[in-house]
């Protein structure tokens, strides 16, 4: 089951999605965290992120990819980082963290994104020692390199932060070396990556031959009749919506075609995406209200009821989708 902790980040990977998502179709602000003011970047990389604040805790949230932009999301980070290259995004996002970081002197940071999002959490939480929570996450490891490394320092030094200066302020970048890892297991700092992958999502064919970091448990489920890649269960909200309610999640054993249907745009599947001729797309719509809009509306448990008349429908006895 996952922790209150983990399903916070779940929502706070999701909110990343920024720039390609109508209002209607946002992820809700879990309970007792608050958005950093002026924390919302997006640039011409493609690059995406905010940043979340509860007390002495902060969250960097990296976004993940957006399947239109080939030359952004692709060109400059899933492909490069895939086969051990730095990226653009990368290395944004190692500025991006320093920025945060000197911004709030003393405060506890980690990190969290979903699919490419979460491939560069996960570098970020090993090059610079500090947790990372992912989701779907991109298989980057072959970037997890001290030529990657040294590439961001680089990076840095061009961005105002000399070298004598970042061995003070972060020297965790400069002691960081997977190859000790032979004699030191720690020294990889893989254990600061955990995270969650739903089975059958588009990434998990590539998890054996590109490898992804830290230790990543499958969510099981049961559905027929989804696209054959496996886009559709490489959904943030619906990651999201299995570590909430887990009867969700065991729901697709007893109803295989559920998820089908949850996904059919002739029933209430809308594209979130679709900032034109936004419509609320039904999944989102469960999660929003499960956790409550901040100024909208209150959080109604709208996913656990529907879970709930969903068990009724499955259980023996009951009608079933196949039912005639």
């Amino acid at each position: 089951m996952a922790t209150q902790f983990e399903i916070d980040n779940a929502l706070m990977a999701g909110m990343a999605y920024r720039s390609t998502r109508a209002d209607i179709n946002r992820f809700p602000l879990p309970q007792g965290w608050s958005e950093i003011p002026l924390s919302y970047v997006t640039l011409p990389s493609g690059f995406e992120a905010v940043s979340f604040q509860r007390g002495s805790e902060i969250i960097i949230s990296y976004s993940g990819t957006d399947f239109t932009d080939f030359t952004g999301d692709w060109i400059k980070a899933n492909i490069p980082l895939a086969f051990g290259f730095s990226s653009d995004q990368l290395r944004e996002a190692a500025l991006y963290y320093l920025q945060v970081k000197e911004a709030n002197p003393g405060a506890t940071i980690s990190f969290t994104g979903h699919s490419l999002g979460g491939g560069l959490a996960a570098l970020m939480g090993v090059f610079f020692d500090r947790p990372a929570v992912t989701f779907d996450q991109a298989p980057f490891a072959a970037a997890a390199s001290i030529a990657v490394r040294d590439d961001l320092i680089g990076y840095l030094n061009t961005k105002g932060y000399t070298t004598p200066s970042l061995m003070a302020f972060v020297p965790e970048l400069f002691s960081y070396d997977p190859y000790a890892s032979d004699t030191d297991p720690t020294l990889d700092r893989l254990h600061n990556i955990t995270g969650y992958f739903v089975q059958g999502e588009i990434l998990q064919a590539l998890q054996p031959a590109l490898g992804v970091l830290g230790f990543q448990s499958m969510l099981a489920q049961n559905s027929t009749g989804l696209d054959f890649l496996g886009k559709d269960l490489h959904s943030q909200t619906l990651l999201t919506a299995f570590l909430e309610n887990d009867a969700f999640r065991a729901i697709t054993f007893k109803l295989p075609e559920l998820l089908k249907m949850v996904f059919d745009e002739a029933l209430y599947a809308r594209d979130p995406s679709d900032k034109v001729n936004p419509q609320r797309n039904f999944l989102d719509h469960l999660i929003r209200h499960q956790f409550g809009v901040t100024g909208s509306f209150a959080a109604d448990a709208m996913l656990d009821r529907f879970t709930s008349d969903l068990q009724k429908v499955a259980q023996d006895g009951g009608f079933t989708l196949t039912n005639t």
